[in-house]
């Protein structure tokens, strides 16, 4: 009985005091779009920013950093270099089943309220982003991973609302 008892002593006692296991990130820099998705930092400029957002809005070039803990900053330029728009909020990601085509959404909560989803996909350090508002609800519907690139409005936008990104370090 003795003998019982130490062993259940033993156990417990290994049990408190051995270290736990951490599953650990194989890729601690963040550059592996398999784990990470979006995060890290972004750019877009010139022709890689979307037709439609070059045309309607005058933008120049976009910056967008994705946080660990789910915020972003987005930052938008004019051609002559003069900052339009600063954005920020929270977003969430799902890898779809479609290729290597993410889910995104984005809840803005600065300067003002609204969301947009989208798709994105990344292939090296390029990324391809296709989002759209859809709330408040102004008519945009966004694409899907199934629909692929240029689906937003069913594929009424076609590849007008698609942005070409680079990531930076």
């Amino acid at each position: 009985m003795k003998i019982l008892k130490n062993i259940c002593i033993t156990v417990l006692l290994c049990l408190l005091f051995h270290p736990g296991c951490k599953r650990e990130d194989s890729n601690q820099n963040g550059s592996n779009p398999q784990s990470l998705g979006i995060r890290g930092k972004w750019q877009s400029s010139g022709d890689n920013v979307s037709v439609l957002l070059s045309t309607l809005h005058q933008v120049d070039s976009i910056f967008f950093n994705f946080e660990v803990d789910n915020t972003y900053i987005e930052r938008q330029w004019d051609a002559n270099g003069a900052l339009k728009a600063q954005f920020s909020g929270i977003y969430s990601q799902s890898r779809s089943v479609v290729g290597s085509i993410w889910s995104i959404r984005l809840e803005q909560q600065k300067p003002f309220a609204l969301i947009k989803e989208g798709i994105f996909e990344i292939s090296g350090e390029v990324m391809r982003l296709e989002v759209v508002q859809t709330v408040p609800d102004i008519q945009f519907i966004p694409p899907t991973p199934q629909a692929g690139f240029g689906s937003s409005n069913g594929g009424a936008l076609g590849i007008t609302n698609v942005q070409t990104y680079v990531k930076l370090y």
